[in-house]
């Protein structure tokens, strides 16, 4: 039966750096690798990005429930 790859934990967060079209917003990204299991691709997403705290903190912000 087809078994979906595996993810590998998720790099630590970049440094915050400004979007490209809002100089006054900064955002950071992650990566993480997949291994693949019996050729099966995993499911999901392969980077992530989020918004950095605008008081220039490096503070984790918790996504809202």
């Amino acid at each position: 039966f087809p078994v979906d790859g595996i993810w590998q934990p998720w790099s630590e967060w970049s440094s915050c750096q400004p979007y490209p079209t809002q100089p006054d917003s900064e955002y950071r990204s992650r990566a993480r690798e997949c291994i693949t299991s019996y050729g099966n691709p995993c499911k999901g997403e392969s980077e992530d990005s989020e918004n950095c705290p605008s008081d220039g903190s490096n503070e984790i912000i918790e996504d809202p429930a």
